[in-house]
């Protein structure tokens, strides 16, 4: 955003230059989506609230909507991109646990909830960008190429994460991508509908 509008005072920016900015965005090369727009808009009516308050924008004392605060947002279903309750990660956790098979879902659903990897991150993961030290895992590295930022970024291992990995990582010492279904999400929502009818599986 600042290296589109950087040589222009942030009073002189008019909402549809924002609205038009970010239905530009992409990511690899495609539209990002509707979530992705609406969290864009959010942080920049951070921003106009803040230059509001620094007194960069022009306003009326008692006023306390900037021009961004009257733009619409991008409507996506919320429930789609819901949290998972604690309890209904633990059945399905169990439930994969004890499915010959299944299990190996465990690592792909454990960089989700503990090192809160999107599914598509977690997809591109592979057992190698785990690192072992005395016998624990200790660190889970997202390479470059495999993040949504386009950066590496490390990341310690909660000892849940650790533990859960353990199995895979240091005594079976798997190799290769920790997803290997092709339908991983037709797996994933059906195994969570198998355990509990109103676990609803939600997009990340």
């Amino acid at each position: 955003f600042e290296a589109e509008f950087g040589d222009r005072y942030i009073d002189e920016i008019e909402p549809v230059d924002v609205r038009n900015w970010i239905n530009g965005r992409k990511f690899r090369g495609k539209a990002v989506l509707e979530r992705t727009k609406a969290n864009h808009l959010n942080i920049l009516r951070g921003l106009w609230r803040y230059a509001m308050a620094q007194n960069h924008i022009s306003h009326r004392p008692e006023q306390v909507e900037t021009a961004l605060d009257k733009l619409r947002s991008w409507s996506y279903d919320p429930a789609s991109h819901s949290y998972m309750e604690p309890g209904d990660l633990l059945v399905i956790l169990d439930a994969c646990l004890k499915h010959k098979g299944r299990d190996q879902l465990v690592p792909f659903l454990a960089v989700q909830a503990f090192a809160g990897l999107r599914n598509s991150e977690a997809l591109r993961l592979s057992y190698e960008d785990f690192i072992v030290s005395d016998g624990k895992v200790t660190t889970l590295v997202v390479p470059a190429k495999k993040a949504k930022t386009g950066k590496r970024r490390p990341l310690d291992a909660l000892p849940v994460l650790s533990r859960i990995i353990h199995e895979w990582v240091v005594v079976r010492k798997f190799k290769g991508p920790i997803a290997k279904w092709k339908k991983l999400a037709h797996i994933l929502r059906r195994t969570a509908k198998q355990c509990d009818p109103s676990i609803v599986w939600s997009h990340n």
